[in-house]
């Protein structure tokens, strides 16, 4: 699973841009944890080390706001689930997906996205 999203992060980012790529992991949790989290952004860690992306991971909903969007070049939302984002920063990232910035979301994404 781990090396599918790998491929898909990298398909995001084809077209010859000299710049390493800026991942952000994201994880939060408002409900099920799943406690395989750890190893899946150690993973992503890894392949992007192997990749020479920059690579951040977080749990901190405050991150989705244009500020901090703006250097990101694809989120990955890693088995969250529930509401884990406001009102601002859900508009947040819908500018950041308008803008044509890409977004993996892994597993359990989906579950907190049923409203």
């Amino acid at each position: 699973m781990i090396h599918l999203l790998a491929t898909i992060i990298s398909a995001l980012y084809l077209g010859g841009n000299s710049q390493p790529l800026n991942v952000l992991v994201f994880s939060k949790t408002a409900g099920f944890r799943h406690e395989s989290i750890p190893a899946g952004v150690s993973c992503l860690e890894q392949i992007a080390a192997r990749n020479g992306w920059r690579i951040s991971s977080s749990e901190d909903p405050s991150v989705f706001s244009d500020e901090n969007l703006a250097k990101v070049d694809v989120t990955v939302w890693l088995m969250t689930t529930g509401d884990v984002l406001d009102p601002a920063q859900q508009e947040a990232f819908r500018r950041f997906i308008r803008s044509g910035k890409g977004f993996v979301g892994a597993i359990l994404w989906a579950a907190g996205r049923a409203k």
